[in-house]
């Protein structure tokens, strides 16, 4: 007589194995689209220290759905008003957003933006996640791009952890920034997220 796996045990292995398909870039046939949202991603926060009579200011970035294209970006509030209203043009908040591969999201962060020139952005963290949806989270910036300034709590800080939400559900939890000081919100972060490197 054949031994019968039980069913949890199947259900395991089925589960590891759409992982792994998904892991590799391959999608399931049942359900594809599911799938490639739920491809594995990665994020990062940009730390420039100095920023905002040195309480901080951060940048964000995500790896598209490819695992190669990068969309990074941040709002700089270069007038350095406490409120700007919302704008159909993202000058008014100083936000700008770039597309490119790992190296380019790294010289741009080093370049600096805005009134911020080199040296502005001094170190990164990053932070793999097991789901992304790189089209939600390209929405996402693009409306915190254009939403407003508020120094308090439509800020830096609380559009990265945003942009973060809509990626990933990894991010569910995380306190969205309002009133929280960026340089000590980014040394908190995690354990899942790599040490603080030097751009």
């Amino acid at each position: 007589m054949r031994k019968r796996t039980p069913r949890p045990a199947r259900t395991a292995r089925t589960a590891l194995a759409a992982a792994v398909l998904c892991a590799a870039g391959l999608t399931v046939a049942a359900g594809s689209a599911t799938a490639r949202a739920q491809a594995p991603g990665m994020v990062c926060m940009f730390d420039a220290p100095s920023g905002a009579g040195n309480l901080g200011h951060v940048g964000w970035g995500f790896r598209g759905g490819d695992g190669v294209a990068w969309t990074f970006g941040a709002t700089e509030n270069p007038g350095g008003a406490w409120t700007v209203p919302p704008s159909s043009d993202p000058a008014a908040t100083g936000s700008w957003i770039g597309h490119g591969g790992w190296d380019q999201m790294l010289a741009a962060f080093r370049a600096g933006r805005s009134d911020h020139g080199p040296g502005y952005y001094t170190r990164y963290r990053c932070d793999a996640t097991a789901d992304s949806s790189p089209d939600a989270a390209t929405r996402q910036a693009a409306t915190e791009a254009t939403n407003g300034y508020v120094l308090t709590d439509n800020n830096c800080l609380t559009k990265s952890v945003d942009i973060f939400k809509a990626y990933s559900t990894a991010f569910a939890s995380y306190s969205n920034g309002a009133w929280q000081v960026p340089n000590r919100y980014f040394a908190d972060l995690p354990s899942t997220w790599t040490p603080s490197a030097g751009l």
